[in-house]
C-alpha cells in the first residue's frame, strides 16, 4: 500500500470541501427561493373572520400566538390555525399585554388565487435571508471558477494518487 503525503491528499480533501459546501449552498439556495416563491404566490387577500387567539410556549422556552380563524373566497369558507412566527415573546405575560392591545384589529388573510385554502396572516419575507443567498451564491461561484478547470485538476490528481 502506497503512503498517501499531504500533497496527495489536497486534492481530495478539495474536493471533500468543495462538496461538502455545494451541499451547504443548494440547501439554503432552495428555502430561499421557496420562500420567495410562497411570498409571491400569496397575492390575494380577504378580511378574517372568527378569529382566535391564545398564546403557546415553543420548544426554545419562548412564547408565541397561535392564531385560528377563518376566511371567505368565491362562498367557500376556509378555516385555518397557524402559530405567528414573528414576533416572539420571552415570557406570556409580554405576550399577553401585546395580544390585548391588537385584539381589535381587523386582520387580513393572505392566499393564493390558484390555492385558497392555505391562507396566512402574515405574508413575509426576509430580506436578510435573501441577501445572505445572494452573497453565499456569489461566494460559492467565486471558489467554483476560482482557478480555470478546477475540478478537473483535482479528479486528474485524484486518478494519479490511486495509481
Amino acid at each position: 500500500m502506497k503512503n498517501l503525503t499531504f500533497s496527495k491528499l489536497n486534492p481530495l480533501l478539495w474536493g471533500g470541501w468543495l462538496i461538502f459546501c455545494s451541499l451547504v449552498f443548494l440547501y439554503f439556495f432552495y428555502h430561499s427561493i421557496a420562500d420567495l416563491s410562497r411570498f409571491f404566490s400569496l397575492n390575494q387577500k380577504v378580511s378574517a373572520t372568527n378569529v382566535h387567539f391564545k398564546i403557546v410556549e415553543n420548544h426554545k422556552e419562548q412564547f408565541q400566538i397561535k392564531a385560528e380563524f377563518s376566511y371567505v373566497v368565491d362562498g367557500q369558507e376556509y378555516k385555518r390555525a397557524e402559530i405567528l412566527s414573528q414576533p416572539i415573546y420571552d415570557n406570556p405575560y409580554q405576550a399577553q399585554k401585546v395580544l390585548q392591545e391588537r385584539i381589535e384589529s381587523d386582520f387580513d388573510v393572505y392566499y393564493s388565487k390558484r390555492k385558497p385554502s392555505l391562507g396566512t396572516l402574515q405574508k413575509e419575507f426576509s430580506i436578510k435571508k435573501f441577501v445572505d443567498m445572494l452573497l453565499g451564491t456569489g461566494l460559492f461561484c467565486y471558489f467554483l471558477f476560482l482557478k480555470e478547470n478546477y475540478l478537473e485538476n483535482i479528479f486528474k490528481k485524484f486518478k494519479k494518487c490511486r495509481q
